[in-house]
């Protein structure tokens, strides 16, 4: 049906709903059927596009190496027409991949270049996003040190953008930071300070 009237407003339509369908119900149906309409009209970028939206959809879904070698080929092509932002959102997705299956080193060598591209073009929600996640792998190896710190880091950077959910969760995984270390009466402050803030934006799951 979408490749009888081919053209790249058929595309961004698709993209949109995709993009819509990832937060609610992931699908990569209609990526897989847009996907002969990109290469009949031949637009490179948005060819990339389905590809990035292909592999985050894949990777929501659980299909961890499908979705790792869609990213992987999505972020080298955004690479080869010089888009930096794209390409380190690909990597922060790999990154996150290799975290979930635990491939700890790779993860934090992924995260941390994403970081760096997102430093490098003032994308702070970006780098802030790559220091939490960081953060939240060094504190399930028990580096509670260095994943304070990151944390810390991370809470600014979103404090800096007004991102409040950002650093609230943030300073949940603090708190639970101080927890493990036996610091009960500080993760006990944080960890409360944490709950108001996520009561205040309504976060139920937050708050739970």
């Amino acid at each position: 049906m979408l490749c009888k009237h081919p053209s790249a407003q058929v595309v961004e339509i698709v993209l949109e709903i995709s993009q819509f369908l990832l937060c609610t119900v992931p699908s990569t149906e209609l990526l897989v059927d847009i996907m002969v309409v990109v290469k009949q009209i031949g637009y490179p970028i948005q060819y990339i596009r389905v590809l990035r939206i292909s592999g985050d959809t894949l990777y929501v879904q659980g299909k961890y190496t499908e979705a790792s070698d869609t990213l992987t080929e999505a972020r080298s092509q955004f690479l080869d027409i010089g888009d930096v932002l794209d390409a380190a959102q690909c990597s922060r997705s790999l990154g996150d991949i290799l975290r979930m299956e635990a491939k700890y080193t790779k993860a934090s060598d992924t995260l941390t270049e994403a970081r760096s591209r997102f430093l490098d073009i003032a994308d702070v929600l970006g780098a802030a996003q790559c220091s939490r996640s960081l953060g939240d792998f060094l504190r399930m190896q028990a580096e509670y040190i260095e994943a304070s710190d990151t944390l810390t880091e991370s809470r600014s950077q979103f404090l800096e953008i007004g991102d409040v959910l950002g650093a609230t969760q943030c300073s949940q995984s603090l708190g639970n930071i101080l927890a493990m270390q036996a610091k009960y009466i500080e993760a006990s402050g944080t960890l409360t300070e944490a709950r108001s803030q996520f009561f205040k934006i309504g976060d139920v799951l937050g708050v739970t």
